[in-house]
């Protein structure tokens, strides 16, 4: 097989164990972009009435009013572009097979009850996805247009997306300060760390200014565990740095979590 045969007719990236036509990047793409439109569409429906601010009065819209309505929203929530791209590619499909046409073959994906949007979605989406490592071996296939007009139309679902929430892993230590009080004590309040590079942090009752790295040097005490992707996001000091200062035994892992002890043990010897 030669380099021309396995470069992807998508990305034209060569890729020595892809099948026939396309990468498998690529293919994964597809295969994700087909999964979401089903979630997007069944999204959309919670973006027909858009939510109404409140007037400066303190109330919403008038009395007696109705609620705006996101046409597109409610198009979308119907898979009004959505289900006839997903029919006429799996109409395509099942041509360029040989396979039984569209219509008789979609019926018999409902077992009892009625026909509906839900079913005829997911039915010709889930035979998209079955069928795309076959279409891959295929070079007669339109695949890069299949790729292209899935990936459009997953694109303008997209706004239905709920947005992605990103959880921050926190670190509290107590401030090494001196105590307000200027009794020999040290400040002792607590301070949250958080793993954004850069963090400034101000004790609010001795009012000193602390960079999470100073924070940490100054102030660990206790044994304190943390993960690589948090250590190198506050400390700088990447996952193999760490993975090397283990296996010559400079500093301790407990699962997937090192110690912060003896992390600045060993950058401040």
């Amino acid at each position: 097989m030669t380099e021309d045969r396995i470069r992807c007719v998508i990305c034209a990236k060569a890729d020595p164990a892809a099948p026939a036509t396309t990468c498998r990047g690529c293919l994964n793409r597809i295969d994700d972009d087909l999964a979401a439109i089903v979630i997007l569409t069944r999204a959309a429906a919670n973006h027909i009435t858009p939510a109404v601010k409140a007037t400066e009065g303190g109330g919403g819209r008038k009395p007696g009013s109705k609620p705006p309505l996101d046409v597109a929203a409610l198009d979308d929530s119907q898979a009004a572009d959505a289900l006839p791209l997903l029919e006429s590619w799996e109409r395509l499909v099942r041509e360029h097979y040989g396979l039984s046409p569209y219509g008789p073959a979609s019926l018999l994906r409902v077992q009892r009850g009625a026909i509906t949007l839900d079913l005829t979605l997911e039915g010709c989406t889930a035979f998209l996805r079955s069928w795309l490592p076959r279409l891959a071996e295929t070079d007669t296939f339109p695949l890069d247009d299949l790729a292209h007009e899935i990936h459009a139309c997953r694109t303008k679902l997209n706004r239905y997306a709920e947005p992605k929430t990103t959880t921050t892993t926190t670190w509290s230590l107590p401030c090494p300060g001196d105590h307000p009080d200027a009794d020999g004590r040290s400040c002792a309040h607590q301070l949250t760390i958080t793993t954004t590079p850069g963090q400034i942090i101000t004790c609010d009752q001795c009012g000193i200014v602390w960079t999470a790295r100073m924070l940490i040097t100054r102030g660990i005490g206790a044994t304190l565990w943390a993960y690589p992707a948090d250590i190198e996001a506050v400390l700088g000091i990447p996952a193999s740095t760490l993975r090397s200062w283990h296996q010559r035994g400079h500093i301790r892992r407990a699962g997937g979590r090192y110690d912060i002890a003896n992390i600045i043990h060993r950058t401040t010897a």
